[in-house]
């Protein structure tokens, strides 16, 4: 899910990163982004297991006492938006090149083979 997330904060990052030009808010922005992508992957993702299999995998209502939903809360989501603003910011740039050169049918099998898997695990809890 994390993981999801990071990706989802690049492919976001990326796209706003055109329109601010002062690297110290491109930070900022890039920290924003981190947080707001991961809370929105874990609210829809909570949600999501819940609906699909009435599991609350984690419930953060009983946790903290600012939290006020079973599937998100901005204080330990923060701390997941800033590790995948870190990741973007420093981890990126090491894996970007590498991708670039693996890139085409290689990548996209990869891709596939993952939403096979997703598929056969959903299958595989439904049945």
């Amino acid at each position: 899910m994390y993981g999801v997330g990071v990706v989802l904060t690049l492919l976001v990052y990326q796209q706003l990163k055109k329109y601010v030009s002062l690297f110290p808010l491109q930070i900022i922005l890039l920290i924003i982004t981190g947080i707001v992508t991961t809370y929105m992957m874990e609210a829809v993702s909570g949600h999501m297991f819940f609906r699909m299999y009435g599991l609350n995998l984690w419930d953060y209502t009983e946790t903290f006492s600012v939290c006020k939903s079973p599937y998100t809360c901005w204080l330990p989501t923060s701390i997941f938006g800033l590790i995948s603003a870190f990741t973007v910011y420093y981890v990126h740039p090491f894996i970007h090149p590498f991708l670039m050169s693996v890139r085409g049918a290689f990548i996209n099998g990869l891709i596939i083979l993952f939403f096979i898997d997703v598929v056969l695990t959903y299958i595989g809890v439904l049945l």
